[in-house]
């Protein structure tokens, strides 16, 4: 059995939420899965320093995030430069990895994720929570009855035409991804 390699991409502020708890959940869940590793690549808003750790064969590392920072904010071409500075700063430690999984927390991880995946390859992993368009369904039961007929009858092709409504134009178009055999 070929290990697969789940890094989870999140952002700690401090502030408890759900998706802190279902990754909780998550990583120690699946460290009890035999041929699964997760990593944590966490940027943390309350570090001034990075710290990575190897611990029983996977990495945890929790980098720096200054996200108050206007450029990491409002420019997509710094937070790139940022992105790219973690990617060289991870790469090593992740680089003989086999069936790399992006799991992305934030919808701005997405950017991290892509630069990762190209050096390293592998597959994107996210949540539904952090779609763009998400609270369109939640608050609009006819758009969601109508996208959840469209998936069951399997004609489901809304994430990209969506997509096309979203605020933020940034980041690449969503892809449904293969499963793993």
């Amino acid at each position: 059995m070929t290990e697969k390699n789940i890094v989870i991409l999140r952002i700690e502020t401090g502030n408890p939420s759900g998706v802190v708890r279902y990754i909780q959940m998550l990583t120690e869940g699946m460290r009890h899965i035999n041929g699964i590793k997760v990593h944590i690549i966490c940027l943390n808003t309350s570090l001034i320093f990075p710290e990575l750790e190897v611990m029983e064969d996977r990495i945890i590392a929790n980098i720096p995030y200054p996200s108050k920072s206007k450029p990491l904010r409002n420019e997509i071409y710094w937070l790139t430069k940022y992105f790219n500075v973690i990617s060289d700063l991870i790469s090593p430690y992740l680089k003989d990895r086999k069936q790399l999984i992006w799991h992305v927390q934030e919808l701005l991880l997405f950017k991290l994720a892509d630069i990762l995946k190209s050096s390293l390859g592998g597959y994107t992993l996210t949540h539904l929570h952090i779609i763009p368009w998400k609270l369109s369904l939640e608050y609009n039961e006819s758009q969601f009855r109508k996208q959840y007929s469209q998936w069951l009858n399997n004609t489901f092709n809304l994430i990209n035409d969506n997509r096309k409504h979203s605020a933020n134009p940034v980041f690449p178009p969503l892809k449904v991804l293969p499963s793993f055999a």
